[in-house]
């Protein structure tokens, strides 16, 4: 089975493949990742635009409290990782783990000034669609963010539900919750 990677037993047999594969996976994990951390710092933070999964939770902690987002989002992608680890495939885990500690050092997209663009719309779809890239690499070569991206595979997992209405709900409760907190 190479969906496994370099986790599984084809690096043994054809290790060539394998590690051709996790390359791949190393590169577009790595831009989808830095993509995100991106949009959230350059797009998402200074318009005060709520966000889903734990990435709101960590948008909303940043606007009530002034907490980074890169702290809220390292923290609790570690704890649900390791609540979900058993649950989940090795390789999604430690992508999954690879994902959440490199978001913890794009800390350093928050050490630069980026231009004010003066049409919230505009910064509203390139946020979604930077962001949405950087989701989309990682969800293509089996890893994810982390977060709620957890929760819903481990309930798959254990009791079936759909994963696209799980996730739904679970972020329409947090955009209910940035309700309160954004003006």
């Amino acid at each position: 089975n190479t969906s496994m990677g370099l986790l599984s037993g084809n690096v043994l047999r054809r290790p060539h493949l394998s590690l051709r594969r996790e390359g791949h996976t190393l590169l577009a994990a790595t831009i989808g990742t830095l993509l995100t951390c991106f949009a959230v710092v350059a797009l998402t933070v200074p318009y005060q635009f709520a966000g889903g999964g734990v990435l709101g939770l960590a948008l909303i902690s940043n606007y009530a409290w002034g907490i980074s987002p890169a702290w809220v989002l390292s923290v609790g992608n570690a704890v649900l990782l390791l609540w979900g680890w058993k649950a989940l495939s090795l390789r999604f885990a430690l992508w999954t783990l690879y994902v959440t500690v490199l978001d913890r050092k794009s800390v350093v997209f928050e050490l630069f000034q980026y231009p004010v663009i003066g049409n919230t719309i505009l910064a509203a779809l390139l946020a979604g669609a930077v962001g949405g890239v950087g989701f989309g690499m990682l969800f293509r070569v089996g890893a994810s963010s982390g977060g709620t991206d957890v929760i819903v595979m481990v309930a798959r997992k254990r009791w079936g539900v759909d994963i696209g209405s799980m996730s739904f709900y679970i972020n329409v409760v947090i955009l209910f919750a940035s309700f309160v907190v954004v003006d």
